[in-house]
């Protein structure tokens, strides 16, 4: 492959997929947060080495456990960024008119977090979320409600 079918081929990405980019918005998390996500991920996978003290085998329960917290609090305020934005595809044009609060459904945000905790896509997120639904006797935004006060209580 050349290196000039490779740079279109990755500007027909960015054009089409767009998200995974900080063009003309706000959409993804900083700079600031993914290195902190990365840095709290090396943390995890090699206790100990990047401590700026010693850590002990008593002390990697509760290091873990906390790192865990953190990752996952640092994720979920990520993934609800990246959820509202994914809401208003152009941000600065709604910005003028007040809008609808974009969390006021609940389904959109159940299946980002089914998308997100089982690698699903999306289509397969909302099937999970619609056939879980269905198992119970209940409405899908019921059940997304059901998803979020669980991703809530798991998170402390």
């Amino acid at each position: 492959m050349s290196l000039e079918s490779i740079k279109s081929a990755l500007l027909a990405s960015y054009r089409n997929h767009g998200g995974a980019n900080h063009l003309d918005g706000v959409n993804l998390p900083s700079q600031e947060s993914v290195n902190l996500l990365a840095a709290e991920c090396m943390h995890l996978l090699f206790p100990g080495y990047f401590e700026e003290r010693t850590l002990t085998e008593a002390d990697l329960p509760a290091h873990v456990e906390s790192l865990l917290v953190r990752i996952q609090r640092r994720l979920a305020a990520e993934v609800e960024k990246c959820l509202r934005f994914s809401r208003h595809p152009t941000p600065a044009a709604t910005a003028a008119a007040p809008a609808a609060d974009p969390l006021a459904d609940p389904v959109p945000l159940a299946v980002g977090v089914l998308m997100h905790r089982f690698s699903l896509t999306r289509a397969q997120a909302l099937q999970r979320l619609q056939r879980q639904a269905r198992e119970q006797g209940l409405a899908p935004a019921q059940q997304a409600e059901r998803v979020l006060v669980a991703v809530e209580q798991l998170s402390g």
